[in-house]
């Protein structure tokens, strides 16, 4: 961007200057116009904030608005620094907060001026381009034609900057623009961009289209509001980045008692319950009436769902189905059996004349037992009859003894009950081992009249407990559960070690976890989600250095040499950063308390980021004399500038400790009369050269000189 009249980059307070820039050079042959905004210093927002991409240069207002004219970045400047430094708000040639692009975007955010607490920008003034032409305008990513209102404007060749793309114009017609290349972004409505056009900048309000609701959402657009359709959970909400929206819409499982995909796309009542389920908009996004249905006439149970029995002394199943009335079959009343009279074995049955025994209604085919015969051996025992012999069924206890009382015999059968850690109706009917429990049980027909146990299994890999029917808990460092069952191996799921987390370094939780180089803390393992404690955070930069953190690099600050490099143990870096010492012909503590130029030097010394740490002009001050009769002293014989020094003399005048002197003679001697001088020297003077006595003045003649000795003064 910048011209040949660009003369050097200097630093001040690790701000980096433009300077030596011909204001002559840079006048565009059509200027941007600026408006002033309120207040003193530097450009600032409606919250007196500046960060936004700029730089700064060291010059007037005028070079500032040269700079900003030939940049079809800039937006405005700041200028009238009290040091000539001026602030330059564009991308090009950005040195401080290049990202925050908002102003160049949007010029109209800058409200007002502003210095702060730095008191040289208080005669600055904020200039913000005001040359701008509302627009409407349309453009979506992929495409090469932008619409406007006003095409008029603009010419082919020319530049148009949307946000931070620039195209070039290759066709204008009526309300459009064809560009060379295609957008890469889409512009959401309202996104202020900025074209060129005839040498000023042109605000452009732009409309894209509105994000489309996304799947499973209904509405005109994510703008102006979308809402889950029916069977659908979650939101959605307007969102700056692509696609333009934040959240979805989940489909909703279908509810308790029902079955299907999910509920949008349909759910029907499980078998055995009556009901409909209809997907709603509002929570929990169904309508569900699945009932279980009841045990039909002569059944026993629940409901359907779960199962129902026919009463003793009926025959028949009755299961479960999805249409009405939502079961199939019935339970139908037994007949007396044979050798028995009545109705039918609900309604009671008799043993026929010359038959003992009895016939009871039961659950179980033939759904009665006994019948009217011989007497036989009672329920649950075996044998021909009873006088032949009955011993009770494997898996029942009691005893059967022949009488000849009503009845026949005494005694009973009784079914054993099932053992300790398991489940069931009794040992004849069986039982199985409870949930968390290996092992198994036979009916047998001696005492206890059953064979096996049930034993509780112990507590899986990577997890403590007493053993699983009591209840097994993760290790430290392990996530998952175990949960009893009674299928082999007797319990579900399992104990994974957990992963190290963010910024630290290891196999898993359990074995250890290391913070990352750069970062300090510590990780433990736990018992408690998310089974681990602590964390590693980043160590700050080092002093007299300056970055994020040490992990993401950190640099000297400007007049310190050195480096930091992150480590693993405390401090977590390495390395320093050393004050740089005043360079030659400088004095002061070091270059970052600052370096003066010595006595009879001028120049200055700034401190610097890059080798060697500092930028110094310090030279020396070349003294000027002056010499009357004669030629002045130059160079290194002229130590002070005005000082009387002569190098040579003009005829008739003698050198004579740096000065020129007549060349003549004469004498005067003291009188009674002269009054002496305070110093109580009486002096003759003698001028010119020549022999001669000495007298009194101490001479010997010659070529004459100055000596002087109480009560003369003789000079040459």
């Amino acid at each position: 961007m910048l011209v040949a009249a660009l003369a050097s980059i200097i630093f001040a307070n690790n701000v980096a200057i433009l300077t030596g820039v011909k204001v002559s050079d840079r006048l565009p042959q059509t200027a941007k116009r600026f408006q002033v905004k309120p207040g003193g210093g530097w450009c600032t927002d409606s919250q007196g904030q500046e960060r936004t991409a700029r730089y700064f240069a060291q010059t007037d207002c005028e070079g500032a608005q040269n700079m900003c004219d030939v940049d079809d970045m800039c937006v405005a400047f700041s200028c009238g620094h009290q040091r000539g430094f001026a602030s330059i708000y564009t991308k090009s040639d950005c040195t401080h907060d290049c990202f925050a692009l908002a102003w160049l975007f949007d010029p109209t955010l800058i409200n007002n001026a502003s210095w702060g607490t730095a008191a040289k920008w208080s005669s600055a003034k904020c200039y913000v381009q005001s040359a701008l032409t509302s627009l409407s305008a349309e453009a979506t990513v992929g495409s090469t034609t932008l619409k406007v209102a006003d095409s008029s404007i603009f010419a082919v060749g020319q530049s148009i900057r949307l946000q931070t793309e620039i195209k070039t114009i290759t066709e204008v017609s009526s309300g459009a623009l064809v560009v060379a290349t295609p957008l890469a972004s889409t512009y959401r409505a309202g996104r202020k961009v900025l074209a060129v056009a005839t040498g000023r900048l042109v605000g452009m309000a732009m409309k894209s289209q509105a994000a489309g609701c996304p799947a499973n959402a209904a509405g005109a657009s994510v703008h102006a509001g979308c809402s889950c359709n029916a069977g659908y959970s979650g939101t959605v909400a307007a969102a700056e980045a692509y696609p333009y929206y934040r959240g979805s819409c989940s489909a909703v499982a279908c509810p308790a008692n029902s079955n299907g995909n999910q509920v949008p796309s349909g759910c029907s009542c499980n078998a055995g319950y009556a009901g409909s389920v209809s997907a709603v908009t509002t929570s929990p996004f169904y309508s569900s009436s699945c009932s279980a249905v009841a045990c039909p006439a002569n059944s026993k149970g629940a409901h359907v769902p779960e199962g129902c029995l026919c009463n003793v002394g009926y025959s028949g199943d009755v299961t479960k189905t999805i249409s009405s009335p939502y079961y199939s079959g019935s339970c139908a009343a037994v007949a007396c059996p044979a050798n028995s009279n009545g109705r039918h074995v609900p309604g009671g049955c008799s043993c026929n004349a010359g038959f003992s025994g009895t016939v009871v209604a039961t659950s179980i085919a033939p759904f009665y037992s006994s019948s009217c015969t011989a007497v036989a051996c009672p329920s649950n025992a075996d044998g021909n009859t009873v006088p032949g012999g009955c011993s009770c069924n494997a898996g029942y206890s009691g005893s059967v003894t022949a009488i000849t009382s009503n009845g026949f015999y005494s005694g009973s059968c009784q079914a054993v009950a099932c053992p300790s850690n398991s489940a069931g109706t009794s040992v004849p009917v069986g039982c199985s081992c409870n949930a968390g429990y290996s092992g198994s049980l036979t009916k047998i027909s001696s005492s206890p009249y059953y064979s096996g146990s049930c034993s509780p299994v112990a507590c899986p890999t990577n997890s403590n407990g007493n053993k699983v029917p009591a209840g097994c808990s993760c290790n430290a460092g392990y996530s998952g559960s175990v949960t009893k069952t009674s299928i082999s191996p007797y319990y579900s799921g399992s104990c994974s070690p957990v992963a190290c987390p963010t910024n630290s370094n290891g196999n898993k939780v359990p074995a250890g976890c290391s913070c990352n180089a750069g970062y300090s803390g510590s990780v433990t393992k736990t018992s408690i989600s998310p089974y681990y404690s602590g964390s590693c955070s980043p160590a700050a930069c080092p002093v007299n250095s300056n970055g994020n953190n040490v992990p993401a690099g950190c640099s000297c600050a400007a007049g310190y040499s050195g480096s930091v490099t992150k480590t693993s143990s405390n401090p977590y870096y390495s390395g320093s950063c050393s004050p740089v010492a005043c360079p030659a012909n400088s004095n002061g503590h070091n270059v970052p308390a600052g370096c003066s130029c010595n006595a009879g030097y001028s120049g200055s010394v700034t401190k610097t980021s890059s080798n060697p740490y500092y930028s110094s002009s310090c030279v020396r001050i070349q003294p000027t004399c002056t010499c009357s009769n004669g030629q002045a002293a130059t160079g290194i014989a002229c130590t002070t500038t005005g000082s009387e020094i002569c190098a040579s003399c003009n005829t008739g005048y003698n050198l004579h400790g740096g000065s020129c002197a007549p060349n003549s003679a004469s004498v005067f001697q003291s009188s009674t009369s002269w009054t002496a001088p305070m110093d109580g020297m009486v002096r003759v003077l003698v001028v010119g050269g020549g022999g001669g006595g000495g007298g009194r003045s101490g001479g010997g003649g010659g070529a004459g000189g100055v000596v002087e000795h109480p009560g003369f003064w003789v000079q040459k």
